[in-house]
This record gives structure tokens, C-alpha cells and sequence, in this order.
């Protein structure tokens, strides 16, 4: 599994995590945190890569684990985090961007008191990225200017640090669709 962390290359990752995750679900049935963000990151590869398709399928596997319910001591929270996190990216991808925001605004909502915690904080540039994303799809380009720059500062801040492929890919997908906006200036 580290390969599919560490190792550059998504296409490589998603290689890794589409015989892991079925094979973390089926091995430890008592952690569906574990096999939710293995198909979580599985799900993000898959985007990343342009297969729409692998990502909502990736994306469905973490919320069947969590509907298994079975979480290691103290892992409620985190489910509840992850389950809103997937499913704010699921209603992205499904053309549903209120919803996608609804998702993401409670996932913040739950992490927000934890934000000084360093895996507590690190959830929150993804929160503000499919936010900004949903924004835009709502024609809400200066709301989602700000997320999205706040998404961007705070991953760019923080990717240094990381050796694992998936913030370097949410930074650049930020990037990028802070550069796709129009200009403060060209909008009517």
C-alpha cells in the first residue's frame, strides 16, 4: 500500500489500491475507516486520471464500507468525516453542486474543532477544494475564488513536507482551476 502512496505516478497508485482496497475490506472487516480512505484515495487517482466512471465506482466502494458500520474505538468521528468527504466528491462528479457543498460544509463542520491536529487539519484544503469547484459550477466565481485560494495557500504550504502523491495532485488540481476562472476584472 505505501507504493500506492508514495510513488508519483496515480496511474500507478490506482493500480495498487484496485487490488488492495477489496482485498483491505475483505481481511479486516472491523476497520471500514481503512478500507473507506483506501477507495477514497483509489477514487482520487482515478479523477485525477480523467476516468469519471472508476473514481464514482472508487468512491462508492468507501461508502459501502462505511455502511458496514464497523469502526476500530474512537473511529465514529472519522466516518463521519470520510462519509461526508466522499460523498461531497460523489455529488461533484454527479453534477450536483449544491449538494456537493452541503457534503463538504458538514465534514468541515466536523473537523473545524479539531483543526489544530495536524490529520484534522489536512482534511480541510480537500473540504475548500470541492467547495470552490462546486461554486464555480454554480457561477459563484468570487465565492469560489476564496476557497479555492485557501485550498491552494494552505496545500502549498503543507506539500514540502508531504512524500505522498495525492496532496501534490489536490494542489495542482487547485492551481488549476484557480488559473481557469476569469479575472476579477473580465467578469461582467
Amino acid at each position: 500500500m505505501s507504493q500506492a502512496h508514495y510513488d508519483p505516478d496515480p496511474a500507478v497508485g490506482a493500480r495498487v489500491l484496485a487490488v488492495t482496497c477489496p482485498q483491505l475490506a475483505s481481511y479486516y472487516p472491523e476497520d471500514s475507516n481503512a478500507c473507506a480512505l483506501c477507495f477514497y484515495v483509489q477514487g482520487q487517482y482515478e479523477y485525477h486520471l480523467g476516468r469519471q466512471t472508476d473514481a464514482l465506482a472508487s468512491f462508492a466502494g468507501a461508502l459501502a464500507c462505511l455502511d458496514r458500520g464497523a469502526t476500530t474505538k474512537g473511529g465514529a468521528a472519522l466516518s463521519a468525516v470520510l462519509g461526508s468527504k466522499v460523498a461531497a466528491f460523489m455529488a461533484l462528479l454527479d453534477d450536483r453542486p449544491a449538494d456537493a457543498i452541503a457534503h463538504a460544509e458538514s465534514a468541515r463542520a466536523s473537523v473545524w474543532p479539531y483543526r489544530h491536529l495536524p490529520h484534522a487539519a489536512a482534511e480541510l484544503p480537500e473540504l475548500d477544494l470541492v467547495r470552490g469547484r462546486a461554486l464555480v459550477a454554480l457561477g459563484r466565481t468570487d465565492e469560489a475564488r476564496a476557497a479555492l485560494a485557501q485550498a491552494a495557500a494552505e496545500l502549498a504550504r503543507t506539500v514540502d513536507s508531504e512524500l505522498r502523491t495525492l496532496p501534490r495532485l489536490l494542489l495542482a488540481a487547485t492551481r488549476d482551476a484557480l488559473a481557469a476562472l476569469p479575472h476579477a476584472a473580465d467578469v461582467p
